[in-house]
């Protein structure tokens, strides 16, 4: 009966984890984004401001805070109201998400200044910012979404991507701590994506 039991459970995988159709997710994630095309053109605008906030070392705390506030979009109405209809798991992902804007406000209260970078390396991660801002939502669109799901604060690999170019640029070797929990995202939405990618093979 041990070894029946033993077999049972080294038969699962990953695949039998996916609790909706690639067609449902999509669905919802198009609506999801249709519905907050607005919210996608004021993040990019908000942005924009940040970088030059970054470049002028000026009001870092504000670009920490702007930074807590896709975090906190991303968990209260991506995770918590909308993918947690099909997945009652999301439930952990927008705490973590909650946790992570925590994390952002207490390091915005504790420092006030970012690095000092080289200028050539400031204008690197200037470029990479812009860059992923012009091409998410080219990806997006390229891949049948609309092009909000390229924009930090409504999906969450353009909100980790962007989130880690800007925490890169703090001083304080508290920012390490802002690492761990995007990362885990991460690693959550690219399993995701390759079990639906596999669903839709099959």
């Amino acid at each position: 009966m041990f070894a029946d039991l033993l077999n049972q459970l080294f038969s699962y995988s990953l695949h039998d984890f996916l609790l909706f159709s690639p067609e449902v997710y999509w669905r919802l994630v198009t609506n999801y984004l249709n519905a907050h095309q607005l919210i996608g053109a004021d993040v990019a605008i908000a942005t924009s401001i940040a970088v030059y906030l970054l470049v002028k070392h000026r009001y870092p705390r504000l670009v920490l805070c702007f930074i807590a506030l896709l975090w906190l979009w991303l968990g209260w109405q991506f995770y918590l109201t909308h993918y947690q209809t099909i997945n009652h798991h999301a439930i952990y992902l927008g705490f973590i998400c909650l946790l992570q804007v925590a994390l952002l406000v207490a390091l915005a209260i504790k420092e006030n200044y970012f690095q000092n970078k080289a200028a050539n390396a400031k204008k690197i991660t200037v470029g990479l910012i812009i860059s992923t801002m012009l091409t998410m939502p080219i990806l997006a669109v390229s891949s049948g979404l609309p092009w909000s799901a390229g924009m930090a604060g409504l999906m969450p690999i353009p909100t980790v991507i962007l989130s880690l170019f800007f925490t890169s640029q703090l001083a304080s070797r508290w920012r390490y701590l802002l690492y761990p929990l995007p990362i885990l995202i991460t690693v959550v939405e690219l399993l995701t994506l390759d079990l639906l990618t596999w669903q839709l093979i099959t």
